[in-house]
């Protein structure tokens, strides 16, 4: 899998409820390994300025619990399906680049240093497709990589 491009949207998602973790060291180095030293976060205007008077990026479900203010986005019912909703998103590319076209997440893009995965203790998962192709009968198998060594194929 080549993955300097993300046309599938290869995300990773900051979780802390799931039992598929990934391990942290063995992502930063294949991360690495492929030129992949930065991940990408993109949203509007308005929700970057939650996340700034907040000191960080949070996930669709923090803000909403907190009463900030977010935009809302096509993907929040599904999210909440698939209980992603308290997920914080990141790509492997900076989106507005790689289509050259606007982001429909938003125009700010956050710019993140794959070394807070050798720093954190933040469950990794990387999802084979955004949550918006998925479909209640699919297994986490299907939605997420197992292991590093699987999302190495």
């Amino acid at each position: 899998m080549d993955m300097t491009y993300s046309v599938r949207h290869i995300h990773l998602l900051w979780c802390i409820k799931r039992n598929m973790k990934l391990d942290n060291q063995e992502l930063h180095t294949l991360l690495n390994d492929k030129g992949i030293y930065h991940l990408y976060h993109a949203n509007t205007v308005s929700t970057t300025s939650t996340f700034i008077k907040e000191g960080g990026l949070l996930s669709r479900g923090a803000v909403e619990a907190k009463g900030l203010y977010q935009t809302p986005q096509s993907s929040d019912s599904i999210d909440k399906l698939f209980n992603v909703w308290d997920d914080v998103f990141l790509d492997t590319v900076d989106l507005h680049k790689y289509f050259n076209r606007q982001n429909y997440y938003g125009p700010v893009v956050f710019k993140i240093s794959t070394d807070f995965l050798l720093k954190e203790n933040s469950e990794i998962w990387v999802t084979k497709d955004n949550p918006i192709n998925w479909n209640q009968n699919m297994t986490d198998s299907q939605k997420y990589f197992c292991s590093v060594e699987e999302l190495k194929q």
